[in-house]
């Protein structure tokens, strides 16, 4: 994460914790990049979907569809926006 996302979210704990660990009895199962588009040569956009499951039931096929903006730190890209 980049020092920008997480000055963002300082002190907001409740929201930071909503974006990635999932509601009482899911689970994260994966994820897909659907789309990725360059912002210059130091940040993109990408559009991807994450699938959770619910212990013991079918899940949904479809996932949540979100929004990432990502910076470029050396070899790394780090989270810089969730939408």
């Amino acid at each position: 994460m980049s020092d920008a996302f997480l000055k963002k979210y300082q002190g907001r704990d409740e929201v930071f914790r909503a974006m990635f660990i999932p509601a009482e009895g899911r689970r994260h199962a994966a994820y897909e990049i659907v789309e990725m588009t360059p912002q210059g040569t130091a940040a993109a956009v990408a559009r991807v979907r994450l699938y959770e499951t619910v212990i013991g039931e079918p899940g949904p096929l479809g996932g949540q569809p979100r929004t990432i903006r990502m910076v470029r730190k050396g070899s790394r890209w780090l989270l810089d926006g969730w939408d």
